[in-house]
């Protein structure tokens, strides 16, 4: 679905039955940009899958009060999640006059401190690089560029020390859509939203995965046939040397897809196999193929016949 369609489903907000949801998230939302938007985006999405979300938005503008003040409801709302979305751009004078990072920087150690406070989760984006420049090859040696990545390297060390505190690695959505198609100059300056409603709703899409692990409901276990799936070709016609696995094409290609298995494997999800290939042929393959990066103990079941 596209932005309208979720902006359509918030509008139905109002007129929901609470106790007709299964799920209830509550949630924190501190920006410093203007967030209707990305704000109507979350609660559409959610709604759409069927979480039911009781969103608390820091009114523009005044996050640093909300953040310096333990006593107000950022602090009170005990939400289970809270996203922390800062954009850079309305503190390049301030910052570029000052050596030391000045205001910026002043929100980390408020920031922390929040973190600390919380029983929640909160997840904060890292600032996103800004390699849009007519300086192009030369854009690194930018004082605003390495302020940006002094402040990240600030945030890793709080989710060093923190455990309910994670970063959302923002540049990767910016790199996969375009900065192009992300940014919102004209936005920007006419309604401080830097953003295009598709990058929010991006956003918004991986926010709800941290969502969707916090209430239970994250896919837990994958399960593969082997034939065209762990290798290319059909065992039983080709052979354990024979099928497609390892360097060149089209082998590299189902290697690298064992890989992203063993990451998700690693991360916790279960693998399993449903096959009807002998099982004699694939214990063959598990055993004689140096290629399979998958081996048996990486499987929690294995249904071969």
């Amino acid at each position: 679905m596209k932005p309208l369609d979720y902006f359509k489903i918030a509008g139905t907000y109002e007129a929901l039955n609470k106790d007709s949801f299964k799920h209830k998230v509550k949630i924190n939302l501190c920006t410093n940009f203007t967030d209707e938007i990305i704000y109507k985006l979350l609660s559409g999405y959610l709604i759409s899958e069927k979480i039911y979300p009781e969103i608390f938005k820091v009114p523009y503008k005044q996050y640093p009060a909300f953040l310096k003040n333990e006593n107000s409801a950022l602090f009170s709302n005990d939400a289970d999640i809270s996203f922390i979305f800062f954009d850079i751009n309305q503190y390049l004078q301030s910052e570029l006059s000052s050596d030391t990072g000045g205001e910026f920087f002043e929100i980390i150690k408020d920031i922390q401190n929040y973190v600390k406070k919380q029983k929640g989760l909160v997840i904060m984006n890292s600032i996103i690089l800004p390699y849009h420049s007519a300086y192009a090859n030369i854009i690194s040696e930018n004082k605003f560029f390495k302020l940006i990545q002094s402040f990240n390297s600030a945030l890793e060390k709080i989710k060093n020390e923190e455990k309910s505190f994670y970063i959302f690695d923002t540049n990767r959505i910016m790199h996969i859509l375009g900065e192009n198609a992300s940014r919102d100059l004209r936005g920007m300056y006419a309604f401080d939203n830097p953003f295009t409603s598709e990058f929010q709703l991006e956003i918004v899409r991986q926010w709800t995965n941290f969502i969707l692990a916090k209430l239970g409901k994250t896919k837990k276990c994958i399960v593969l046939d082997l034939d065209n799936v762990l290798w290319g070709g059909v065992l039983g016609e080709s052979g354990v040397h024979g099928i497609h696995l390892g360097p060149g094409y089209p082998g590299l290609a189902y290697q690298n897809f064992q890989l992203a298995l063993l990451d998700y494997y690693n991360r916790g999800v279960l693998l399993a196999i449903n096959s009807r290939n002998n099982e004699s042929d694939v214990n063959e393959v598990f055993e004689k193929n140096k290629h399979m990066i998958l081996k048996p103990h990486h499987f929690a079941s294995a249904k071969i016949n």
